[in-house]
């Protein structure tokens, strides 16, 4: 058993609190994740909505995203994008804890960089129909690939017999829970059977299909049926403008732990035109894909991905340059040092500081600064400074975070170990029976997680890092007494 000295350690914890920067890229922004119904989530799919932002590709090919250590890339699909405006994009979390909040990194600007979109890696199922394989026929129902009537985009046809005639496809997997997402169109006048209606059901065919009355001029009904056997019952939704001959986008989203079950519409930019939402506990469980309905109609895409009705929420963060523009941030002994590339482009510069490393306000400002300045903060308590200087046209970038880290007191004769740890961490210290509190924060400063315990004398204790990402740690155990330490921790 290898005891590490926590003297040694905190020699080495004093680093930057930013995760590393992803080479080749010289700006990104931080998106910081709430997880919200109280689940740890896997490879979750979560869309985010981008603004373009001044040195982005025009059409987000240069987009990149990671974890929050930096460097970790991020699975990610490109559902649509206005050029020079705006893309809406699907990212597949790695992990995200209960109740939390979990930061990834979105990397623009980097002129040599061509699209890592990529919808099969993304999501549980994804299906372009650039190839055509897996799908069989439901009673003389008919899909089929077709090249021609969208050329140069090959697209799935529906074709053949009326409903509840149509084809499936495995997903690959069973799913209580799940989000389909499709691009779809009924491009000409089918009037023997004017209904598109698709969805997820199991092996007995037994599911939910969104239904929409497809041939139409102007308004019709929009809304969501159960198929029991492959039949349509229970159809229910409101009337929507969905005229034919036009692109939309709908989503059938459903949570059997709460028995919800929605389908949605969109039109082509993913602007929502309206709802269907209800509770039915009849079916959970799906493995396949069924198109069934009129003909002919039409899909671009078919995803699947994963769903919870309490979704992770986003916030999109300050935006960082890289050290291409700010070269360096850092301690020199006591005092904070920094240095710039150029300074053509800033017309003012703050040195921020924080007691929580979350909540900033100025604490020093500079209308014309130096390419190489220093300060020397005096302060005694833990705090977190950063940069952040405004360009001419009004942007706002913020550099890396550092810490200050407090005079820490101890009980002495502490070990930690393993430490890095893929999971549990073992903690012994000659502290006196008591309560005592356990903080986690992330890399940046962020409260992760608040624990209170109480300790018999001596007593060795275990601190699990099972539910977080890959990273960099602090651990701080406080005493009632005011005793306190600090413990960097390394997940594996």
């Amino acid at each position: 058993m290898r005891f590490i000295p926590l003297t040694l350690l905190l020699l080495f914890f004093s680093f930057s609190l930013s995760a590393q920067w992803l080479n080749g890229w010289n700006q990104r922004q931080r998106i910081a994740i709430q997880e919200n119904a109280g689940n740890t989530l896997n490879n979750y799919q979560i869309r985010v909505d981008l603004l373009y932002q001044t040195g982005m590709d025009p059409q987000f090919a240069d987009l990149r995203f990671t974890t929050q250590d930096g460097t970790t890339l991020i699975d990610f699909w490109i559902e649509t994008f206005q050029n020079a405006s705006g893309a809406i994009v699907w990212l597949e979390l790695p992990n995200l804890a209960a109740n939390a909040n979990t930061d990834v990194y979105v990397y623009y600007d980097n002129p040599t960089a061509s699209s890592a979109s990529n919808g099969p890696a993304t999501f549980i199922f994804f299906d372009d129909f650039s190839s055509f394989s897996g799908w069989n026929s439901i009673s003389s129902g008919v899909i089929q690939q077709d090249a021609s009537t969208f050329a140069p985009n090959v697209v799935l046809r529906k074709t053949g017999a009326c409903d509840p005639q149509g084809g499936w496809k495995s997903i690959g997997s069973s799913l209580n829970n799940y989000r389909f997402i499709g691009r779809e169109i009924r491009a000409a006048n089918f009037p023997d059977c004017s209904w598109n209606r698709y969805g997820l059901e199991n092996a007995s065919f037994n599911g939910y299909s969104l239904r929409r009355n497809a041939d139409v001029t102007g308004s019709s009904e929009f809304g969501i049926e159960r198929r029991n056997a492959g039949a349509a019952s229970n159809a229910t939704g409101p009337t929507l403008s969905q005229p034919r001959g036009v692109w939309y986008r709908t989503e059938i989203r459903r949570d059997c732990s709460s028995g919800r079950i929605q389908a949605e519409l969109f039109n082509d930019d993913k602007v929502s035109l309206g709802l269907d939402n209800r509770i039915d506990n009849t079916y959970c469980g799906v493995d396949r894909i069924a198109l069934r309905g009129g003909r002919d109609y039409f899909f671009d895409y078919i995803a699947i991905g994963q769903f919870i009705e309490l979704e992770p929420s986003y916030t999109l963060e300050e935006i960082l340059l890289s050290e291409s523009q700010l070269r360096f941030f850092r301690w020199e002994n006591k005092d904070l040092v920094w240095a710039f590339s150029s300074l053509d482009d800033i017309a003012e510069l703050q040195l921020e500081m924080s007691p929580n490393g979350i909540d900033f306000s100025p604490l020093a400002q500079w209308s014309n600064p130096n390419s190489s300045q220093r300060f020397s903060p005096n302060h005694q308590e833990e705090r977190y400074f950063r940069l952040a200087w405004q360009n001419t046209n009004g942007q706002w970038y913020y550099s890396a975070i550092l810490a200050q880290e407090k005079a820490e007191q101890s009980w002495g004769k502490l070990h930690y170990w393993p430490n890095p740890s893929q999971a549990n961490i073992s903690i012994q210290a000659a502290w006196p029976a008591g309560r005592y509190t356990l903080k986690l924060y992330n890399n940046l400063g962020q409260l992760l997680q608040q624990n209170k315990l109480e300790l018999s004398q001596n007593q060795r204790l275990q601190y699990d890092l099972s539910p977080w990402p890959a990273g960099q740690y602090r651990l701080l155990i406080e005493g009632e007494n005011g005793i306190y330490q600090l413990l960097p921790l390394v997940k594996l």
